[in-house]
């Protein structure tokens, strides 16, 4: 217990267990932990906290109370069962090829836990949280508990199965056989991973490995919000014979996005092909023959964007694995993909259940696919709206084998010109598409008449000499052309002309008429004309009538054009 504690330069707390007992636990507590740096004589030694097993009994656990913990230049936080084991000054190392179980270890940091980088003395030395055995034993299960984790430029939180290192010597019979550990991470605020190491371009990493017989271990993760940015990942693979685990996300709002080098922001359960160096460091077959995992991701909003995916892929010989997402919103932007494939075997299976919308856009896409004889995998998607828009595809399909299937339930399906939904097969059977719930059902057309409608009762009478008229203050300009056009100009104020009147010779003679005020306002529909030129609104024009004056009608109108 210590209010503050630095561990650097190869400086560590360590428990070892050699013979057949039983460790016991490491328990630090201090408010804040540093480790950094390796021993600059020893690199194989970082600073640290250890707890490591070689023998038959089980190696300690490992519990670390803090409020911050910094890890940085390839310095740990491990737990390690191994069949062999470095000549440790002090330490007599048995001969039975039996070994106990790594130490468990679990980290509860009030404010944060960081990880940042490698050490350029010793590249292959990443800074982080590990477990791991080369035995029959199994490896630590992980258990993180914090408000914020952050993994930076090839940091690591990680529990696998290894056959041996090349720096610990050739491997003997009954190394990898061991089980991997679990990995749970439990975030109250944010997650975020991201960034490869400058020395050998390793991708920050939250995963569950196995290089051996063994299977990799589960990952679960809950978290409000996870950010998986360029040269990150949260995986689970194998690289040799064992199976990788299963990946379990619960998350209210998820981003994978962008690519760093050749390597994109992903999710990954998968059996991977490494590179020679890479096999020969770990004694790893020249193809992985383990089974790929499985994935499962519940949030409210998922975007996969800039080249990032969420994978099942199996570049060895075998099957690939199955993707389970449910989701509020699922966006794919900007050639982000959802991808199951398998080099031979049959491409794996992608289940999306989304309860909003789902929408492919910038040449995104939905893929479960089969190289060589391989059958494309299926795809099963429910959305209530499914948009595909630029250049983006959904496609089930193989090379020899058979297309995979493809079953769309949604009430609307939006492709743009040049998006597409496909499954098929280069040289065998294309797969099917199948598409239910698209609102196109008989009973919701109507039905129309067969008669023919009275145009009479529909069209109004071009001009009626006494019909009844409106006035409408519309202030300068009148009334527009249409309801559905701008007035172009301000008509100006101008001054109105006499109407042309007919006279005839004779003596005006006028029928009497009570003009007096009418108990109520009536809208006028006319207008006469009195002997003083003063004009008046009248509520009925025609009963005024003269020997020289008579009402512009339609045939005198269509007489003067």
């Amino acid at each position: 217990s210590a209010p503050n504690l630095v561990l650097s330069d190869g400086g560590w707390i360590s428990y070892v267990v050699a013979g057949s007992g039983n460790g016991g636990n490491i328990t630090v507590n201090a408010t804040s932990i540093e480790a950094k740096r390796l021993n600059p004589i020893v690199t194989l030694f970082p600073s640290g906290i250890f707890s490591v097993t070689i023998s038959s009994g089980d190696g300690a656990d490992t519990r670390v109370s803090t409020e911050r913990l910094t890890l940085t230049e390839g310095a740990t936080v491990g737990s390690a069962s191994f069949l062999e084991a470095p000549q440790i000054p002090g330490v007599l190392l048995s001969s039975d090829t039996n070994r106990g179980n790594a130490g468990n270890i679990t980290v509860n940091a009030g404010e944060f836990i960081e990880a940042i980088g490698n050490n350029p003395l010793a590249p292959d030395n990443y800074s982080g949280i590990f477990s791991v055995t080369t035995g029959n034993g199994t490896a630590g299960d992980l258990l993180l508990s914090t408000k914020r984790l952050n993994l930076r430029e090839g940091a690591t939180v990680s529990s696998g199965v290894l056959t041996s290192l090349s720096a610990l010597g050739q491997p003997i019979p009954g190394l990898g056989t061991g089980r991997g550990g679990n990995v749970t991470a439990n975030i109250s605020e944010l997650l975020e991973i991201g960034g490869r190491d400058p020395f050998l371009f390793n991708n920050s990493n939250l995963s569950t490995f196995t290089f051996g017989e063994g299977n990799a271990g589960n990952t679960i993760v809950n978290v409000p919000r996870l950010r998986i940015l360029a040269g990150g990942t949260i995986a689970s693979f194998s690289g040799s014979s064992g199976d990788a685990g299963t990946i379990t996300i619960n998350s209210s709002e998820m981003l994978v996005t962008g690519v760093e080098g050749e390597d994109p922001a992903d999710v990954a359960v998968e059996a991977r092909l490494f590179n020679q160096n890479f096999q020969q460091a770990f004694f790893l077959p020249q193809v992985p023959t383990g089974n790929t995992g499985e994935t499962i991701i519940n949030a409210d909003r998922l975007t996969i964007a800039d080249g990032a995916r969420i994978s099942a892929e199996h570049e060895g010989i075998g099957n690939s694995g199955t993707l389970r997402i449910n989701a509020n919103q699922l966006f794919l932007e900007s050639g982000g993909s959802i991808t199951a494939a398998a080099a031979s075997g049959l491409g794996g299976n992608i289940v999306l259940n989304v309860r909003d919308s789902l929408r492919l856009s910038g040449g995104s896409s939905i893929t479960a696919e089969a190289g060589s004889t391989g059958d494309g995998g299926n795809l099963t998607i429910d959305a209530p709206t499914i948009a595909l828009l630029g250049n983006s595809n959904i496609n089930a399909n193989a090379f020899e084998g058979s297309g995979g299937n493809i079953h769309i339930t949604a009430e609307g399906l939006f492709p743009s010109a040049d998006s597409a939904i496909t499954a098929s097969s280069q040289l065998g059977v294309d797969g099917t598409v199948e598409v239910e719930g698209l609102d196109n059902e008989a009973t919701t057309l109507v039905q129309l008449s067969n008669s023919l409608p009275d145009l009479t009762i529909l069209i109004a009478s071009g001009c009626e000499e006494y019909a009844g008229s409106e006035f409408i203050v519309t202030g300068r300009g009148g009334l527009l052309p249409t309801p559905l056009e701008s007035l172009t100009y301000i008509n100006p104020i101008v001054e109105l002309s006499s109407p042309e009147l007919e006279v005839s010779s004779g003596t005006l003679e006028f029928q009497s008429q009570d003009l007096r005020a009418s108990d109520r306002l009536i809208e006028a529909t006319g207008w006469i004309q009195h002997p003083n030129g003063k004009i008046e609104l009248v509520a009925n024009a025609g009963t005024v009538e003269s020997s020289w004056y008579r009402s512009p009608d339609c045939q005198s109108m269509e007489g003067k054009k």
